[in-house]
């Protein structure tokens, strides 16, 4: 009995592993078929790989919104950080997905998060020029003058990379 036992925990547990691994894969390629049925089957949308890249993470990274939407209205927590301790707003600010970002802040992620250097969304947004994402996250209440581990604001880093927009934007807001 306890020999069947323990067979019927390790398959279990490797079931789970992949249709977590599998459930990874449908976000990085942007199946919302797969990724709903495999979250229906009992795949944890907030399983954690070793390298600290969730479903949601990918599924961001990748500007899927529609495998985002499927993860987030099954539970994804957006709170989870990868192997640089950025969030998935980071990453959908970084990466320029306003659809995903608005999502992300739909579902309470925080605009003030910071990662192992500092960063936040805001800072990442502008330094990319965003500027859609910039407002955004400003009229979601991101603080405009935090800054990194290297002094840089989203101000610098605006004007260090030219985006003039931006730099305006967010000396409207009160960033000097």
């Amino acid at each position: 009995m306890k020999a069947l036992l323990s067979s019927l925990i390790l398959m279990s547990l490797f079931t789970f592993s992949v249709q977590a691994e599998t459930l990874i894969q449908a976000a990085q390629n942007g199946n919302v078929k797969s990724a709903e049925a495999l979250l229906s089957a009992g795949a944890d949308p907030n399983m954690v790989p070793p390298n600290h890249w969730t479903s949601l993470m990918h599924a961001t990274y990748n500007g899927h919104a529609g495998v985002v939407k499927v993860l987030l209205a099954s539970g994804a927590d957006v709170t989870q950080r990868n192997d640089i301790q950025a969030p998935s707003l980071m990453i959908a600010s970084f990466r320029g997905h306003l659809d995903i970002a608005k999502m992300l802040i739909d579902y309470k992620s925080d605009v003030n998060a910071r990662k192992s250097d500092n960063g936040t969304a805001l800072i990442w947004a502008a330094h990319q020029g965003h500027v859609k994402i910039v407002a955004l996250l400003l009229k979601s209440g991101a603080k405009i003058k935090l800054a990194n581990n290297k002094g840089q604001t989203a101000l610098i880093m605006a004007r260090k990379n030219g985006h003039a927009d931006i730099v305006v934007m967010l000396l409207k807001a009160g960033a000097r």
